[in-house]
This record gives structure tokens, C-alpha cells and sequence, in this order.
């Protein structure tokens, strides 16, 4: 018996070190199976950070791993991530791994997926990322039989964005399962999810906010038909509480048919206003209310490319009210009567028919009404807007925030009726629309932002256009004003279409940090958290600003004057004029974000007398391309054009910064610049490492991230400075330099210097040509030298003229060149030996040297030349004879 159970021990260890070892041996088979299908099915970028394998998670079934998983869109959609999570589990029966029939897929586990399902404007969808394939390969529609029991998500959050019908949903904490055989041919399909958050936006007005979502429902599916009955089904959206009844059937992937209606059965009405964004707060569950609900809709018919099926939704409310339990006062006689239908077919079949929509906040009644026919070809409008509302009174009816004051009043006087058509052709005779809107005396004050105060606004509506006639507005210390008008502003909310404007705004002060901090406690002056903004293509706006002072970043401008344009997705600066940087500053240029990730600029600059310290303290920009800008005094004018991608948080990508420019400056002092107080030390020149020079003219280029200068000089008495050659965003040098030097140096042959300045602003390096050096003192002193011997050649030829023996006279020319000779190379060396014992600079003594030794080689040079003359001398003498 003993033994029997010690077999059976050692089995059962042997067993579980086979489970164990197993996965090691599967990791790699199952990671080249996911990498191979995604490069060969995918038309994306797809990476994981591990991948793991076990029997024991979901035993007896093999379970892969997968951590940091991501699916990153190409082409268009590059920089779009499809799917991101931090951990995707896939159950396979353990058989199928051997088997011909390929792997068969039984449970899907996410953990914190992040999902952006997005739609171009053109139809394109960033899902579609399958490659297309015209062949049938039975093999590769086996590989993996998908026959899924159960998909469980934890914490996943969903962003979808519909460009092409301008929707957007984001789904926050989205927690649910799936169960069911989606392989029998029949089955009943359980889903149960939360989504903690769920927002929904249509066009540019919110729909839903934070909205909560519960679904627990029963679907029986018969595969074969690819029809699905919903059963035992419950969904919650808020409080609103609903279930579906009736069918959907798939007959292929491009129909889709359909029975629904939607029981509304357990609504009321304090059900419906838990939809309405910032009513559904802490204490809503205590709310008082009263009045009828009427709530119906349903679906019927096929969806099959541009038809649609019919659809009918009606809500009604009858004498509605509410009121919070802690405030006074409540919001009365609420009247809402809305019909939205169509019969199928074309979405321009649909009509929106808000028949009245009324109600009466302390004593003021609003009433608004909405009617559109034709949405898609011509949209056929009317609306009303009339009533008043005492903003002062919504702190009695309902809860605001700690610390939030509001006050002021709204008075709407607006009506509209026509065909868009009428607006788009200028047939404004056909078209009613009169009416004023105004703002009078609104003061917002809460404690997450300054203070808000709109002193007037007010708009006047016609046919062709709204206008803006008075408008002033305070938010904190900034003040701004502004007239205008606006045109196609109805084309614009209904078809999408270019909305025009011309603007004229002024402000006294306005800081724009005030507008871009996201955290105003947490954000300083020196880290503005701005993210890059996309400009809307169907934007025509010219705009013509005047400012006395305005703030942007640690940049102060006064006395600004320019005009903005918005168009095409672009902004354009013209002519702004401003006094800054203790100077005059002039801007033009653009800003664009097609892709707001990688938004771009390109401006002309033109500064004016402008200080070099103001610059530094001010620009970061300056701190990175010109950092010898914090050790320069006095002013300077630039021209500089330029142009740069960002960062999508607003800030230059350096690498790509390109442009070309050119500094003066008649009054400039440089000290305490490393590079020079090296010059200064090397040459023995005190001078040169506090420069103060004249009439600086220095052209530039930027690109490949260096600043490259051409040649340029600066003259300090009589010492000129020659540079040319760049540096670098990484602050290293690379510089070319020429010194021409004053007479006290040049009197020892040396005339200029030249040599580079290398290294980096923190520690340069200098080196100086010491060959050049020696040729210049060699020519120099040569010169000086052998013009002294020029009388001693002459004295030759004058005392051999007066001797009558022509041996003897032929031999006092010799005598009397070799003595020359002798002396022009004892007078070379006592030169040469001089200049070195003179020379007290390392870098220096070495040319000094290489000069004697030349001296020397020269002298004997002219020695034999004096010599050869002596030759040519005695043989015209014979030959006189």
C-alpha cells in the first residue's frame, strides 16, 4: 500500500513538472503564432512587451498571455493607437495546438483595454485593417476556429470618434462578460456590463454626460439564420430604465433587418431628467417631482448602405415639475412635446418636430420650438426662442457648488423659418429670420477659476447675417471687447457649411496663461500645460486686434496691433505690430494642426532695437539656439524667418526648426563667455575676453539643428575678430576664427592668427594653426633681415671695380661675398634666437622656434645666391680682359 501511494506521488509530481516545463516549450510556438498572423493580416503596427503561457489559469484549457499589447495605425491613421492594453489572456483547447484543423479559440480576457474606433470624414475607418485578399487558402481560414464561450473586460475604456457624422462616444471603466456557444448552430447568448461613464456628443452639443450604463440581457441566436431575439433584457441609463423587444437578423455583411421596439413602461418623469447634463447630482435621488410621461420609440425595416428602416420616437410631458429639497424655489409648468420619425429609406426622410418646449424658472416662462424637415438635400427649417431668464434665480432651484456665485440676464426675442437653399443662394426675401439676443450684467464666480463678468452682449439676427453689435466681457483682470458680424451661421449648425466673420476686438490687458493653465493652483509661469488645437476647415474669420498689453508665456507685449485670419484650417498672423523685449517686435506667419499631433508654424520676424538680455529671459527659444545671449549687454535688431513642427503640448521640435536670418547690433558688450576668456588666456590679450564691439552684422541660417553663421568680423581697436561656422542645440561650437593682430604683436612678423574654437559652451577648446604662424614670422623677419644686406651686394661689386690684377681681384670677390654670406647667417641666428627667448606663450614658442630655423635656412639661401653673384662678377672680368 505504501508503495502504491509513493508511485502514485512520484506520477503526480511527474505530472505537475510537466505542466510546469509545457509552457516554456509552447511560449515560442504561440508567440510566432501571433506575430506571424498579425504581420501577414494586419495592416498595422502590432507589439507586446511579454508573452507567458499556462495550464493552471484556466485548466484543462492552455491560456497565452499577453502584456502591453498594442495595435497602432499606418498611413493615415498614423499615430492613432486602435488598441492598447495592459493584459490580453486567450484560452485554446490544448489538442488544438497539434491539430490540422488549427487553434481553437475558447475564452477572450481583457484588462484595461484603451479602444479609439475612429471614422474619417471620407468613410475611412481605422478598424479596417485587414489586408485584403483575393485568393482562397482553406488552410488560412482554418488556422484559428473560433468557437468563444466566454469574453470577459475589466476597467476598459472606449473613444469612439465619427468624423463623417460628426458623433463622438467615450466609454470610462467599461466592466462586462460575454457567455454563450457562438459555434452551435443555436444558443442563447448572456451579456451583462457597467459602464461607470458614458458620454455622447452630436455635432457640438452633448447629448449624454457622465451618464451611467447597465446592460443584463439574453439574446437567442440561431447562427444558421443569423437571426437574434432579444429575451430576458434590462437596460439603465441613469435612471432611466428600459428593455428591447423583437429581433435583429444578418442575412450577410452588408444588410442588417430589424423589429425593435423599445418598453418604457417603468419611466417617469424624474427618470427622464436624470438624462439632462448637471441636473443629476449628490441629492437627485431626493428630488421632487410631478407630471406625465409619455415615451415610445421603434425600429423597422433593413439597413443596407444609404437606407435606412423607419423609426418613430415620441416624447411627450405634461405639466412637469421639479424641485431640490434644500433649495426655496422650483422650476414649474414644464411642457414638452417632441416627435422625431421618418418611413425609411433616405436619411432625408427624417423629421424633427419640437412642437413645444416650455417651462417657468421664478416666475420668468422660456419657451423654444424646433421643427426641420429634408436634413440632408435642403434642410426646411423654423424655430422659435422667446422668454427671459434671471440667472440670479438658479441658485434657488438648483444646488451650486460651494463658493459659485451666479447672477445676470438673458432676454431671447428669436424666430427663423425657411429653406437653407434660400440662405445659400442669397434669396433672403424667402427666408425669415428677425430677432435680438442680450446679455446684461452676468457675473459667474466659482473657486476652480477666476471671476467672469459679460457687462453687455448683444446680437441683432437677420436673413444674411448676425450681428454682434456690442459685446464686453471680464474674465479675472482680462477685459476684451469686440463688434462684428457673423454670416451662413444657420448653414453652418445644419449642413456643416463655412461660417464667415469679420471681428474687431480690443482689450486693455489679456493674458493668454490665464486661458491655457489646465491646473491655475498647480500650473507657474514657467510650465503652461497647453495642448495643440485643431482649427476647423469650415472657419472663414478675419479678425483685426488691438491690445495695450498682452501676456503670452513670460512674454509681455504693449501697444499690439495686427490682423488674424481663420481659414482653411489655418491661422494666419498679418502685420502685428507690438513694443516688447524693451524694443519693437513685427510678426507675420501661420499656424496649423491637420494633425494635431504634429501641428505646424512658420513666422517672419523682424525686431527692433530689442535688449539681448530681455531676449534670453524671456524666449526659452533663445536659450536653446543662441545661449551666448545670456552674457551679451546692449540691443541688437533681427530679421528672422523660420519655420517648425511642434510638440502636440505647443513647443518647437528644435531638430526640425529651419530658417535664415541676420542679426545687428551697433552697441553690444559680450563678457563672462568661456570661449573668449580661453582666446583671451591663449593669446595673452586681456582684451578680448570682455568684447564691446562696433557695428555687428551677422548673417544666419538654422537647420539640421545647428545655427550656422557666415563669415563675419568684429573689430575692437585695432584687433579684428573673424568668425564663421555654427552651433549646435547639444552647445557645442564649431567655429572657425581669424585674428588679425595690432602692431605690438605684428612687429615680431605675426600679423593674424587663425585656428577653431571647438568643444561647447561649458567647455570649449581652442587651437590655434602653428604652421601658419611660422610661415608669417619667417616672411616677416626675412624680409626685414636681408634688406640690410642689400648695400653689402652693392659694396662688392664697387671694390672689385678697383683693383687692376684681375686674380686679385677675383679673389676679393669671393672674400667679400663669403663675408656677407657669414654675416647675413650669424644675424639670422641671433634674430631667431631672440624671438624664441621673446615668446613666452606654449602655444606660441613653437612657431617662434620653427621661425629661427627658418631664418636660418633663408639666410644660407641668400648666402650661396651671394656667392653665385660673386661667380657671375669675376667671370665678366676675365672675360674683359
Amino acid at each position: 500500500m505504501k508503495k502504491s501511494l509513493k508511485i502514485a506521488g512520484i506520477v503526480i509530481l511527474s505530472l505537475l513538472l510537466i505542466l510546469l516545463i509545457l509552457p516554456f516549450a509552447f511560449k515560442g510556438k504561440v508567440a510566432g503564432i501571433i506575430q506571424e498572423q498579425a504581420n501577414k493580416n494586419l495592416q498595422a503596427k502590432v507589439a507586446f512587451s511579454d508573452l507567458s503561457v499556462s495550464f493552471f489559469k484556466n485548466f484543462p484549457k492552455v491560456t497565452a498571455t499577453i502584456e502591453n499589447l498594442s495595435v497602432a495605425g499606418v498611413d493615415v491613421f498614423e499615430g492613432d493607437t486602435l488598441l492598447k492594453a495592459d493584459e490580453i489572456s486567450v484560452s485554446v483547447n490544448l489538442t488544438s495546438l497539434f491539430s490540422d484543423q488549427g487553434v481553437n479559440v475558447k475564452r477572450i480576457e481583457l484588462i484595461s483595454p484603451r479602444i479609439l474606433a475612429k471614422v474619417l470624414s471620407d468613410g475611412r475607418a481605422n478598424w479596417d485593417i485587414t489586408i485584403p485578399d483575393s485568393t482562397e487558402q482553406e488552410q488560412d481560414e482554418s488556422s484559428f476556429n473560433l468557437q468563444l464561450e466566454d469574453i470577459q473586460i475589466a476597467n476598459g475604456y472606449v473613444t469612439y470618434i465619427d468624423q463623417q457624422g460628426g458623433m463622438k462616444a467615450e466609454l470610462a471603466d467599461w466592466n462586462g462578460n460575454f457567455n454563450g456557444d457562438v459555434s452551435a448552430e443555436k444558443s442563447v447568448l448572456k451579456t451583462k456590463s457597467i459602464i461607470t461613464s458614458l458620454t455622447y456628443t452630436m455635432g457640438n452639443l452633448p447629448v449624454l454626460l457622465n451618464a451611467r450604463l447597465e446592460g443584463d440581457m439574453e439574446i437567442q441566436a440561431d447562427m444558421k439564420t443569423s437571426t437574434y431575439t432579444f429575451l430576458n433584457n434590462k437596460l439603465k441609463l441613469n435612471d432611466v430604465e428600459a428593455s428591447l423587444d423583437g429581433w435583429v437578423q444578418m442575412p450577410d455583411t452588408t444588410k442588417m433587418v430589424m423589429d425593435l421596439k423599445l418598453n418604457t413602461e417603468k419611466v417617469a418623469f424624474k427618470d427622464l431628467l436624470s438624462l439632462v447634463p448637471g441636473l443629476y447630482v449628490k441629492d437627485f435621488k431626493d428630488m421632487k417631482t410631478a407630471g406625465n410621461l409619455t415615451m415610445a420609440a421603434s425600429v423597422k425595416g433593413t439597413m443596407e448602405g444609404e437606407s435606412y428602416p423607419a423609426f418613430d420616437v415620441k416624447l411627450a410631458v405634461d405639466n412637469g415639475m421639479f424641485q431640490y429639497p434644500s433649495l426655496p424655489k422650483s422650476v414649474t409648468d414644464i411642457q414638452v412635446n417632441t416627435h422625431i420619425s421618418s418611413k425609411g429609406g433616405s436619411l432625408d426622410n427624417t423629421v424633427v418636430d419640437v412642437s413645444k418646449f416650455h417651462f417657468n424658472m421664478g416666475g420668468n416662462p422660456f419657451d423654444l420650438t424646433a421643427y426641420v424637415a429634408t436634413p440632408m438635400s435642403d434642410p426646411d427649417v423654423k424655430g422659435t426662442m422667446t422668454g427671459k431668464l434671471n440667472l440670479g434665480m438658479v441658485r434657488e432651484v438648483y444646488p451650486l457648488e460651494k463658493g459659485t456665485e451666479l447672477q445676470g440676464e438673458i432676454d431671447a426675442n428669436i424666430r427663423a423659418a425657411g429653406r437653407m437653399s434660400y440662405v445659400e443662394k442669397g434669396q433672403y426675401d424667402k427666408f425669415t429670420a428677425d430677432g435680438t439676443l442680450s446679455v446684461k450684467g452676468i457675473n459667474y464666480k466659482s473657486t476652480d477659476m477666476p471671476d467672469v463678468t459679460v457687462k453687455e452682449a448683444r446680437m441683432s439676427f437677420s436673413p444674411k447675417d448676425v450681428a454682434l453689435t456690442a459685446f464686453s466681457m471680464m474674465v479675472g483682470k482680462n477685459d476684451i471687447q469686440a463688434t462684428g458680424k457673423l454670416t451662413n451661421l444657420l448653414p453652418y449648425f445644419m449642413k456643416d457649411a463655412v461660417l464667415k466673420g469679420n471681428l474687431e476686438v480690443t482689450s486693455s490687458y489679456l493674458n493668454v496663461n490665464d486661458f491655457m493653465k489646465e491646473d491655475s493652483t498647480a500650473a507657474s509661469a514657467d510650465s503652461i500645460p497647453m495642448l495643440a488645437f485643431e482649427i476647423p476647415k469650415n472657419l472663414d474669420f478675419s479678425l483685426r486686434a488691438s491690445g495695450k498689453e498682452i501676456v503670452y508665456d513670460k512674454l509681455s507685449m504693449k501697444n499690439v496691433l495686427g490682423n488674424l485670419t481663420v481659414k482653411d484650417g489655418r491661422i494666419t498672423i498679418q502685420n502685428l505690430s507690438a513694443n516688447a523685449l524693451g524694443g519693437k517686435i513685427g510678426v507675420s506667419g501661420y499656424y496649423e494642426a491637420l494633425n494635431p499631433k504634429k501641428p505646424e508654424v512658420a513666422f517672419g520676424l523682424d525686431l527692433q532695437t530689442v535688449s539681448f538680455g530681455e531676449t534670453f529671459k524671456t524666449l526659452d527659444m533663445a536659450k536653446s539656439l543662441a545661449p551666448i545671449f545670456e552674457n551679451m549687454q546692449g540691443n541688437y535688431s533681427m530679421k528672422l524667418n523660420f519655420n517648425s513642427a511642434l510638440t502636440e503640448h505647443m513647443e518647437p521640435i528644435l531638430s526640425s526648426l529651419t530658417g535664415e536670418g541676420k542679426l545687428n547690433s551697433n552697441s553690444v558688450k559680450v563678457s563672462d563667455v568661456k570661449a573668449l576668456s580661453l582666446l583671451a588666456s591663449t593669446l595673452k590679450n586681456d582684451a578680448l575676453a570682455n568684447l564691446s564691439p562696433k557695428d555687428l552684422n551677422i548673417p544666419f541660417s538654422i537647420g539640421d539643428g545647428r545655427v550656422k553663421t557666415s563669415p563675419f568680423t568684429v573689430e575692437l581697436g585695432d584687433t579684428k575678430l573673424n568668425l564663421s561656422g555654427s552651433t549646435g542645440l547639444d552647445k557645442t561650437i564649431d567655429y572657425a576664427l581669424k585674428v588679425t593682430l595690432p602692431e605690438k604683436l605684428a612687429r615680431n612678423g605675426i600679423t593674424s592668427l587663425e585656428g577653431t574654437i571647438g568643444g561647447t559652451f561649458t567647455s570649449p577648446k581652442i587651437k590655434l594653426d602653428a604652421s601658419a604662424l611660422a610661415k608669417q614670422a619667417v616672411a616677416g623677419l626675412a624680409d626685414k633681415l636681408l634688406g640690410k644686406t642689400t648695400t653689402d651686394s652693392a659694396g662688392v661689386k664697387t671694390t672689385v671695380s678697383a683693383k687692376e690684377n684681375i686674380t686679385a681681384k677675383a679673389e676679393e670677390i669671393r672674400a667679400t661675398a663669403k663675408a656677407a654670406g657669414d654675416k647675413l647667417i650669424a644675424e639670422a641666428e641671433k634674430q631667431g634666437a631672440a624671438l624664441v627667448e621673446k615668446t613666452k606663450n606654449p602655444l606660441l614658442k613653437a612657431g617662434a622656434q620653427a621661425t629661427a630655423n627658418k631664418l636660418k635656412a633663408e639666410a644660407e639661401k641668400k648666402a650661396a645666391a651671394l656667392n653665385a653673384q660673386a661667380e657671375e662678377e669675376i667671370k665678366k672680368l676675365q672675360g674683359a680682359e
